[in-house]
């Protein structure tokens, strides 16, 4: 439920922002407002934090080391496929705007 919920709140938020002007300097906290460069140099630096706090949950709650690998590996693989995703939109919409 609470997933269907976080979807439902990011999805009316891409729908808000579609189309707006994209924050490229200063601070912004809503992620839907931040231009793809943006997007990420926070996913780079937000990647360090949330294996840090993944380990210290399963540290808290005693989770099986087989178990731990195959998150990391899926986190790691979702990270991955964010920052790539970014750049490549980041690349193709700077190219753009040397275009115009």
């Amino acid at each position: 439920m609470t997933v269907s919920l976080v979807q439902a709140f990011s999805g009316i938020l891409s729908f808000i922002y579609r189309g707006k002007e994209k924050t490229d300097k200063g601070f912004a906290v809503m992620y839907h407002k931040l231009s793809y460069r943006r997007k990420l140099i926070r996913g780079i630096w937000m990647t360090p934090i949330g294996f840090a706090v993944l380990f210290l949950v399963f540290r808290i709650a005693n989770i099986h080391p087989a178990t731990e690998i195959i998150v990391y590996v899926i986190i790691a693989i979702l990270f991955t496929g964010e920052l790539t995703y970014n750049y490549i939109k980041w690349k193709r919409h700077e190219k753009i705007d040397e275009e115009h």
